[in-house]
């Protein structure tokens, strides 16, 4: 994957190596749509029935991708956006536990 078209939009702005990637997919195959969330229950959480939000770093984002591409249907829909630090996210409901920091479970 060549980072440097989607960096060109960023390029004056400095944030590490992490950023936010949300994947939405519309997939009409029960049997496929099950692999496609274990796939990305194993980086991610749900936030929506069709949507999960992942935190993760360049390769990883690169790992997610060749998984989603080797996975991919010509009638399937995927969609993933990659969002850095400095997006501002306004979140209304109720929050997930992954995303609440103020505790710890131990």
């Amino acid at each position: 994957m060549n980072w440097d078209v989607l960096d060109e939009d960023f390029e004056k702005v400095k944030f590490d190596d992490s950023f936010t990637v949300l994947v939405m997919y519309d997939i009409s195959d029960d049997k496929c749509r099950r692999k496609m969330v274990k796939l990305l229950n194993a980086f991610g959480s749900r936030v929506q029935q069709f949507v999960f939000e992942c935190k993760l770093d360049r390769k990883q984002t690169d790992k997610l991708i060749k998984m989603v591409d080797n996975f991919y249907c010509d009638e399937d829909l995927i969609r993933i956006y990659r969002l850095n630090k400095n997006v501002q996210t306004n979140i209304y409901g109720m929050m997930l536990e992954e995303e609440v920091e103020d505790y710890y479970f131990l």
